[in-house]
């Protein structure tokens, strides 16, 4: 097995849903400036949605595990070929490495799926048992696909007409999954991760001013009014201070792999931990339901104490659209990351448009007294156009991408900046 070590390999990114083009330049990013020397020189490129880098060196590929922020996955292609019938499955099998994979031989928390887009040399569940019986691991077929993805490990068989490729998954877990959320009951997380860094991320881009390193000192506030378990201003503080995932999240699936190399993964942490950016940032967290406020407090300190960064964090009850101004005082310079808990809840039920023409209004009334900026997320049209109505003084984009497998709507907006410090007054 050490043998991969020394050859280009070939892995897929799975982005966050519609952030495929994101993805590619956040995997960019990490090829063209690794934290070490390697052999080869990967190129990635879109192929069907998914980001593909190839002539990549296994060790190199463990920094995009390390790394990326707006990724579901990284797909390690452990091997590849042609099947021509169904007796040609155990060979194939045997021949890819899988059974020999893990540490101790076999991993028992190990899902194995198939999909087969041509079913001539077996159905999906035929090529599956053929799998499990070969490597000897593998889940109850019937496992749902929530409870796939919390597997520690998953392998994948993808076959077509003209190839088979069989995926192991270097991260096990989602990569959204970044280790610093507390387990504790309460508020649900309607966005994950990932897509929160999306948002951030191509925010901060369309509304310039070097956003991210006013955040991270401090002169512009995170303030997030809809707070649930935090996610939008944890995500914000982590992207601004350079905290990469390896940082927070503790063992990924490629780790228990028998011929994984623990130097490289740990020289990988310690140079990620030394480039950890410098500031105290400032986030404020509202919400209006005192019992989310109980779950929120467990994660602020989860996630204190996962970063290992001093941030300032305060915490306030408040009905945002019913009184923006509540806000007023916490900064004069404020970005707000918007995913109100009416979004895709109240998207299917009548009044989200005047929830979102309310929110607008809000952040006109705000601006009144702050320069701001910030990002909303709009579920339909009708609650974007509602939105923009009640903008029309500020500079806003616009971008689409998917979740919970709807078109939903990403607006960054600026408001007019005519006001200055030394014109604001703290209430």
């Amino acid at each position: 097995m050490s043998s991969y070590l020394a050859k280009p390999q070939r892995f897929l990114v799975r982005p966050a849903p519609g952030w495929v083009d994101l993805t590619l330049q956040d995997v960019s990013a990490v090829l063209d400036a690794p934290t070490q020397k390697y052999k080869f020189k990967p190129a990635a490129v879109i192929e069907d949605g998914i980001v593909v880098v190839s002539d990549c060196d296994y060790r190199q590929a463990l920094e995009l595990v390390a790394r990326l922020t707006t990724a579901h996955d990284v797909e390690w292609v452990i091997h590849s070929g042609r099947v021509s019938s169904r007796g040609d499955w155990k060979g194939f099998f045997e021949a890819s490495g899988v059974g020999e994979l893990f540490k101790g031989g076999v991993a028992a928390d190990t899902k194995v799926s198939a999909m087969v887009s041509h079913p001539v040399v077996g159905t999906a569940k035929d090529i599956r048992e053929i799998a499990v019986a070969t490597w000897g691991f593998g889940a109850g077929e019937n496992e749902n696909e929530e409870a796939a993805e919390s597997k520690s490990h998953r392998v994948r068989i993808d076959s077509g007409k003209n190839r088979t490729r069989i995926l192991v998954s270097l991260a096990g877990e989602p990569l959204y999954k970044r280790g610093y959320k507390a387990r504790v009951g309460g508020a649900t997380a309607p966005l994950p991760e990932h897509h929160a860094s999306a948002c951030f991320l191509w925010s901060a881009k369309q509304i310039g001013g070097d956003l991210k390193n006013k955040i991270a000192c401090g002169e512009v506030t995170v303030a997030a009014p809809f707070a649930g378990t935090g996610t939008t201003g944890f995500e914000a503080v982590c992207r601004v201070l350079n905290i990469t995932p390896a940082l927070t999240r503790d063992h990924y699936a490629c780790e228990d792999f028998s011929f994984h190399p623990e130097a490289t993964m740990s020289s990988i942490r310690k140079r990620l931990l030394a480039a950890r950016g410098a500031g105290k940032p400032k986030i404020v967290f509202g919400d209006n339901t005192p019992e989310i406020f109980d779950a929120l407090s467990s994660q602020v300190t989860s996630f204190k104490e996962s970063i290992g960064v001093d941030i300032d964090v305060r915490m306030t009850l408040n009905d945002f659209l019913a009184s923006p101004d509540t806000l007023a005082a916490t900064g004069f310079e404020l970005f707000l990351p918007l995913n109100p808990p009416y979004g895709l809840r109240l998207a299917k039920q009548t009044g989200s448009v005047s929830i979102y023409e309310r929110l607008g209004l809000a952040l006109a009334r705000l601006s009144k007294s702050n320069n701001i900026s910030g990002y909303v997320i709009c579920p339909d049209e009708d609650s974007w156009r509602a939105l923009l109505t009640k903008l029309k003084s500020f500079t806003c984009h616009t971008c689409h991408f998917s979740h919970g497998g709807r078109d939903t709507r990403l607006v960054a907006f600026t408001s007019p900046s005519s006001r200055t410090p030394a014109t604001y007054v703290k209430m």
